[in-house]
């Protein structure tokens, strides 16, 4: 009762009952379902997928990350844009002031730097940025995109810099 339930897939009818039943006070999965969109918008507490739309798993550096907080006080937002109003969901874990310094997200990728996948086959992979030689790849639709070496757990793979998200 009063929890966050984190879990690294998707959710079904069954898990989102019991969660209701047990008075919990969020959700946060890798994807969701289109078929449970409406049902969720009934649901008293926030749901938050970190991979967006579809029987996404969660990505292996988020899942351990979010584990790595168990117990600690979160703030959990599934709020979605409307027309009126743009916002985006987010999950904010409040950290003690001698955690480390300031991250500045304008520092420019290099080498080692950790990133994630946006859009599949990439989607949710998390690695690191293994070169950053400055060529372009052509994509299926046949633009073609500046893109970086990412090592994904031992596979390198040519990814477009726009399929990319750094991990701080």
């Amino acid at each position: 009762q009063g929890a966050i339930i984190i879990g690294g897939a998707s959710l079904d009818n069954e898990a989102l009952d019991q969660a209701v039943e047990m008075q919990v006070q969020g959700i946060i999965v890798g994807g969701i379902s289109p078929a449970m969109i409406p049902r969720l918008l009934t649901v008293d507490f926030p749901v938050v997928a970190t991979e967006g739309v579809g029987e996404i798993p969660m990505s292996k550096a988020a899942f351990e990350l979010l584990r790595s907080l168990s117990g600690r006080e979160t703030a959990l937002s599934g709020r979605l844009s409307t027309r009126d109003h743009e916002e985006r969901p987010y999950i904010v874990v409040p950290m003690p002031s001698n955690s480390g310094g300031a991250v500045n997200p304008e520092t420019p990728l290099t080498v080692g730097s950790r990133v994630r996948g946006l859009r599949p086959p990439y989607l949710g992979l998390s690695g690191v940025i293994a070169a950053l030689p400055g060529n372009t790849i052509m994509i299926d639709s046949g633009a073609r995109l500046p893109a970086v070496q990412v090592d994904f757990d031992g596979e390198v793979m040519w990814v477009p810099w726009v399929n990319l998200e750094r991990l701080l």
